[in-house]
């Protein structure tokens, strides 16, 4: 048999030329194959196939102080998407525009009314430009039957953009595909996120809940239909998908919730092989109930300069952080951390956990001293006991230095101070979860910075005795 070596060779070139495009056409088939397959269990999203988690509880949701039970089920479901949203150059619609500031409104709770307010008195009377465009992704209680609908705020009102009708906001994969949305549709040079929500900093109710201690808010964006919320792993999994993967890091994320701006959370923002997710995160370490973002006055500020620079925005809303029930005091707690220093400072934070671990259990009283002598971010009002376990984190660097001063190893706290990643705010405003006595470990989430510095290991031997 004759062998046609010059025929062989084209085949192979041009298998080799449209590989990329037979991957593409193969994911599509098995993403239609899989849409056809989960008809009748799950909601597939209108625009980009994305099955809904539906309402498998993972605890029972607690923002207040009311007396909830939590569901038997307290282990989360996976998510489960058959529709991976990665934007291409082709799929881009419009030329770029300067900024996309996007609200997500976890309102599926009892922020409702709030968010409601916000976005009616703060947003729409001012809109947006043809250099500032302004979205919000509200998320509404069941009683008012309305779902989640994605908004554009123009001058003196908003338009409907999408009705999503009930959107899980534990969902990382939903929320990106509104991210796809507006990234295809919309596209900017510079792109923030404001999370408008109940937030619990790193804690895990689910620990909380074998603990036999009071549930707590779950986590970040609670959806009280759903029964669900976005706990830290995912929101680093929605971060990954926004960014295409670290490709191109989100400009900044604004916590509008109590208790995010901690260094367990934080450190969701930036991924060891990846490097930052965001560039910049601004938020509060502590309660935030008796204050308001005046967003109307910041809005205003970034449509008269859309020029400004990314961390001149993020300031914004620490200038415009302010009183908003009657006998709050105008303290501002609002703090900016530069995620592109993380993995500098986590590297310095490892020395000093190391340096820790050496001093137990000898010294373990120092250790006491020095965190009693620096201030705790949580506590006030109806929140409960074990949010005073967090501290703030360069207040007990420093009281670390002052009690083993001249010890073995104790310069690793002042050189941590060298790296500390906040770069804007009149106090530190980063916290760390460190525990009570009686307090077990475990309530603290391993996430990237325990893991980057062994902070938990370090938790676990302090609380042996």
């Amino acid at each position: 048999m004759k062998v046609h070596i010059g025929k062989i060779q084209n085949i192979l070139g041009l298998l080799k030329d449209n590989l990329s495009e037979l991957k593409e056409k193969v994911f599509l088939f098995m993403t239609i194959i899989s849409i056809v397959s989960m008809c009748g269990v799950g909601r597939v999203s209108p625009i980009f196939a994305n099955p809904s988690r539906g309402t498998t509880s993972v605890s029972q949701l607690i923002y207040d102080s009311s007396n909830r039970s939590k569901p038997e089920n307290s282990q989360k479901p996976k998510t489960h998407t058959v529709f991976l949203p990665i934007v291409r150059k082709n799929d881009i619609q419009n030329p770029l525009h300067s900024i996309n500031i996007i609200y997500i409104c976890a309102c599926d709770n009892n922020l409702e009314e709030w968010c409601d307010v916000t976005i009616k008195q703060y947003l729409e009377p001012i809109g947006s430009s043809k250099d500032v465009h302004t979205y919000v992704l509200f998320d509404m209680a069941p009683s008012s039957n309305e779902g989640t609908i994605l908004y554009a705020i123009t001058g003196g009102g908003k338009t409907l953009i999408k009705d999503y009708g009930e959107m899980n906001m534990g969902d990382p994969f939903a929320l990106a595909n509104v991210d796809k949305y507006i990234r295809i549709h919309d596209p900017a040079e510079r792109t923030f996120y404001v999370f408008y929500a109940h937030g619990s900093g790193s804690l895990d109710p689910a620990s909380l809940n074998s603990a036999g201690l009071r549930p707590l808010p779950m986590d970040v964006l609670i959806d009280e239909t759903d029964h669900d919320s976005l706990d830290m792993n995912e929101l680093t999994e929605f971060l990954m998908l926004a960014t295409n993967g670290g490709e191109h890091p989100l400009s900044g994320i604004v916590w509008a919730a109590c208790f995010m701006q901690n260094m367990g959370v934080v450190s969701q923002a930036f991924d060891q092989e990846k490097g930052p997710l965001v560039l910049y995160v601004g938020g509060t370490p502590n309660i935030s109930s008796t204050k308001s973002y005046r967003y109307d006055e910041i809005m205003r500020r970034i449509l008269e300069n859309p020029g400004m620079s990314t961390l001149a925005i993020m300031r914004l809303f620490g200038e415009y952080y302010k009183p908003e029930l009657p006998g709050a005091t105008d303290i501002d707690d609002y703090g900016i951390v530069d995620v592109t220093k993380l993995r500098e400072f986590e590297i310095s934070m490892a020395k000093v956990t190391q340096a820790l671990m050496g001093y137990l259990p000898t010294y373990r009283e120092k250790i006491l001293a020095a965190r009693e002598q620096t201030r705790h971010m949580g506590g006030g009002f109806d929140v409960p006991d074990y949010y005073e376990d967090y501290y703030d984190l360069q207040e007990l660097l420093e009281a670390l230095g002052d009690q083993f001063y001249g010890y073995p190893n104790s310069r690793v706290f002042m050189e941590a101070l060298d790296y500390f990643p906040i770069v804007w705010g009149r106090n530190t405003q980063l916290s760390i979860y460190f525990p009570e006595d009686g307090i077990p470990s475990f309530l603290f989430y391993r996430n990237n910075f325990t893991s980057a510095t062994g902070w938990d290991e370090f938790l676990n031997r302090f609380a042996e005795r």
